[in-house]
């Protein structure tokens, strides 16, 4: 009787660490798996040497030589998110404001804008929302504008796959696929290798400031049309989806009316050292606490549980055994005193 009590509750502990696994596996590992609403602000920097780019200032337009530091600032918006992300956006998407800006070596600004928009918490693409807008000083476009962001852009998905993402390109308004390439490391982390080609194509430029370069840099030149191309690689740790090393390979030209072309910017970005090292750190973590919530916890649940329940069963069944083997022995000595 006392091992069939003990067996009870074995059996019971086994078949509650066998929910407590399915639990995990599928109610906690999914809240694991999307960006959280008080997601803590970042920061990438990403560095150029030796680049060629314009630079506006109050003498006009000019071409330079030198090295380029472009910063991204990343600013979950909680509270906007909680007002603005109704009906079929509750609970799947945040809203994240984005602030760059890219600087010369001796502090100037070269260029910088801002944007506004939200972020499928699961996917980490653009969510339609009408709410989104741009804002660049960018000659390209020169103003704030309503933008319909779509794909990718600051983060892939969770556990991403060897596949091509969507991955949007502000500079022209829309998408481009970014191809899986390889498995790398960064770090001694194993990452997804991804990279978007984008061809050297027309690009939008209002007219006033097309008539402004062209006759700034290329008189007698009275309009002109830009051109621009762009290599992305990103090099993705898949089960967070966050970027750990990002290259831009930029280059933008000015087509004037008399035949000349304008180098307006030729630039190779690659994430600092710094950046580089910071997010691998922030990653590991995650990636830590992702596994442990959908793998590890689930898989030592389960063979806990599964070894208690089969310890149990073992366990109640020594009381029938016991009792066989006691009633035949006193059967045995009752038959010997007949005959004796």
């Amino acid at each position: 009787m006392k091992h069939r009590v003990i067996g009870t509750v074995m059996f019971g502990l086994g078949v509650l660490l066998l929910v407590i696994a399915v639990g995990l596996r599928w109610y906690v590992a999914p809240t694991a798996t999307k960006i959280p609403y008080d997601l803590d602000r970042s920061t990438s920097i990403a560095e150029a040497k030796n680049a060629t780019y314009l630079q506006v200032t109050e003498q006009g337009p000019a071409i330079h030589t030198g090295d380029l530091r472009s910063s991204t600032d990343v600013v979950p918006q909680p509270e906007l998110t909680v007002q603005q992300m109704t009906g079929d956006l509750k609970g799947k998407a945040v809203v994240w404001d984005v602030y760059s800006q890219t600087t010369a070596s001796d502090g100037s600004v070269v260029d910088a804008s801002s944007e506004e928009l939200a972020i499928d918490r699961v996917s980490g693409a653009a969510a339609p929302w009408a709410g989104a807008w741009e804002n660049s000083s960018d000659l390209a476009k020169g103003q704030e504008t309503k933008t319909e962001f779509k794909g990718n852009s600051y983060k892939m998905p969770f556990h991403a796959k060897k596949t091509s993402y969507d991955f949007w390109d502000g500079t022209l308004g829309k998408t481009f696929p970014a191809k899986f390439q390889a498995v790398d490391k960064v770090e001694g982390l194993e990452v997804y290798r991804y990279q978007q080609v984008i061809p050297l194509q027309r690009a939008p430029l209002d007219p006033g400031n097309a008539a402004y370069l062209a006759s700034s840099l290329a008189p007698p030149a009275t309009i002109g049309e830009l051109y621009y191309s762009n290599t992305r690689t990103l090099w993705v740790e898949p089960v967070t989806g966050q970027f750990l090393d990002v290259r831009e390979q930029r280059h933008v030209e000015l087509r004037t009316d008399t035949g000349e072309v304008v180098t307006l910017l030729d630039a190779d970005f690659n994430y600092s050292d710094s950046t580089i090292k910071d997010t691998v750190k922030s990653v590991k973590k995650n990636r830590n606490l992702i596994m442990m919530a959908s793998v590890w916890l689930p898989i030592i649940f389960a063979m806990l549980g599964l070894a208690l329940i089969v310890f149990a069963f073992l366990v109640m069944r020594r009381d029938p055994e016991r009792a066989y083997r006691s009633g035949g022995a006193h059967a045995d000595d009752r038959a010997a005193r007949q005959m004796a």
